[in-house]
């Protein structure tokens, strides 16, 4: 195994402390590994870091060591001025992201959190892997006890194996369930962030438009979620995205469907979506003759 160089980082280690004016840090892709990460946790409490960004740097040996996540979460709880943290890319697995979890909520002053790309439900890209829920429920309960106000998690296989045909909307569930109980205003969970707070009418808003954002059926089933009972609504564009799953999974629409007599929405467009016959008419039953939808 080729060795990776830490001298630098260490050098910087050495004299973060004595960095008093710095407030924001970018290790991005430093191949610090479990070594580098843990050097770089020992002094984060000496700083007044307000901005982390630690993404792409394989934290935990492939999933295989959490013991430098585990100093860095326990650093996190320290560094009152944190408000900003990026650890996408690191293999975080089920026990990082219920580590991070944790920390999250003795952060009160924390807005913004980077989680892609993790594993975070115990299953790789490839399908390898045993799908669960634990550390999902365990963010979904950070966001009920924190500040947190924006937080992605793409690229986390959050809907299961779905290249095999396993899957499930359990976690995206747990996510809207969370939503409805914590402060995020933005979140995102197939490429694309979704502004909670206007779909909400949190943010007063007549027009939202998501058009050709590539979003897929867990953003479909958060949109719904989040625009129900929304009484200030009244356009809402959906179109070119992925919203069936290239005309596979009807979920998202279908849930859509269901909640659109709970709002105040006049214009719908769901144009380029692949939707069914069967998902048009269902939607065309459940909502009220003054509703303009666009299919096309």
């Amino acid at each position: 195994m080729k060795m990776i160089d830490l001298s630098a980082i260490f050098a910087l280690c050495d004299a973060l402390p004595q960095m008093t004016a710095l407030i924001e840090l970018n290790l991005s892709n430093h191949k610090l590994g479990v070594e580098g990460t843990t050097k770089i946790a020992d002094v984060l409490t000496s700083t007044k870091i307000t901005n982390l960004n630690l993404a792409e740097n394989n934290l935990t040996n492939y999933g295989e060591d959490m013991s430098a996540v585990i100093k860095l979460a326990d650093a996190f709880t320290k560094m009152p001025n944190l408000r900003e943290v990026n650890v996408a890319g690191n293999y975080l697995g089920e026990e990082g992201g219920m580590k991070l979890a944790e920390a999250f909520t003795q952060m009160p002053n924390l807005q913004t959190v980077n989680l892609d790309n993790n594993q975070l439900c115990g299953v790789a890209q490839n399908c390898h892997g045993t799908f669960t829920l634990d550390a999902i429920n365990a963010i979904c309960d950070a966001l009920t006890k924190s500040n947190i106000q924006s937080i992605s998690l793409d690229s986390n296989m959050l809907c299961g194996k779905v290249y095999e045909g396993e899957f499930t909307l359990d976690a995206i569930n747990a996510i809207c369930d969370a939503l409805t109980k914590s402060n995020v205003q933005s979140i995102s969970v197939d490429g694309h962030p979704l502004p909670i707070d206007e779909l909400r009418g949190v943010k007063p808003t007549e027009t939202i438009d998501l058009s050709s954002k590539k979003l897929g059926v867990p953003s479909g089933i958060i949109i719904s979620s989040c625009i129900a009972g929304n009484e200030h609504l009244k356009s809402l564009s959906l179109a070119d995205n992925r919203l069936t799953k290239n005309g596979e999974d009807m979920s998202g629409v279908m849930k859509l469907a269901e909640v659109l007599s709970s709002t105040k929405i006049e214009q719908l467009n769901l144009a380029k979506n692949d939707i069914d016959n069967l998902a048009m008419n269902y939607i065309n039953d459940r909502v009220a003759p003054n509703v303009g939808i666009k299919w096309d």
